[in-house]
C-alpha cells in the first residue's frame, strides 16, 4: 500500500541523501535516517519483506564479526547497512562489482547519519545515483510512515 495524498503532504521521505560523491573507483554517500527506523530489528518481518522485493540480497556477501550471510544479518542490522547492500546489489545487476562499508559516529554526527563508501571500478555518477535512487525506491514503501505524532506500518 502506498502513501495517501494526505501522507505525502504531512510526512517527509524517511531517508534523506545528504551528500553523494562519485569517482571512477569510489563512491561515498551520506544519508540521514530518522528514528524509529534506524535498526531492522525494530520493524516486524522487515527482512522477509525486503528479500521478497529484492531477492538478489540473499546471495550478497557480508563481512561481519559473526560470519552471517547478509540475509541472516538483515534480521538485526542498521538501516544504513541495508542501503549499502541494496546499492551493491543494484550495481551488480548493471555489471559493476564492488564492495562497501557503512560507518556512523553519532557522537560527532546527528543520530541516524550513515556514511556508505563503495569501492570498485567503473563507477560513474549517473549509474551510482540511479542505483541509490533504485534502492530507496524499493526500500521506502517497506518503512513505517511517520509524522509528528504517529508511526504506522504500511
Amino acid at each position: 500500500m502506498g502513501r495517501s495524498w494526505t501522507n505525502w503532504a504531512t510526512t517527509a521521505p524517511p531517508i534523506q541523501i545528504r551528500d553523494i560523491h562519485v569517482s571512477p573507483e569510489q563512491a561515498r554517500l551520506i544519508i540521514q535516517i530518522p528514528r524509529p527506523i534506524l535498526f531492522t530489528s525494530e520493524l516486524p518481518d522487515f527482512d522477509q519483506r525486503l528479500l521478497q522485493c529484492l531477492p538478489s540480497l540473499r546471495s550478497t556477501i557480508c563481512h561481519n564479526e559473526d560470519g552471517l550471510s547478509f540475509a541472516d544479518e538483515l534480521r538485526a542490522t542498521e538501516m544504513g547497512h541495508v542501503v549499502e547492500h541494496m546499492v551493491l546489489a543494484l550495481l551488480t545487476e548493471q555489471g559493476i562489482y564492488a564492495k562497501g562499508t557503512t560507518e556512523w559516529d553519532w557522537f560527532t554526527e546527528p543520530e541516524g547519519s550513515f556514511t556508505i563508501t563503495l569501492f570498485g571500478r567503473g563507477f560513474d555518477p549517473p549509474t551510482v545515483t540511479l542505483a541509490v535512487a533504485g534502492a530507496l525506491r524499493v526500500l521506502e514503501p517497506l518503512l513505517p510512515v511517520t509524522s509528528s505524532n504517529e508511526l504506522q506500518l504500511r
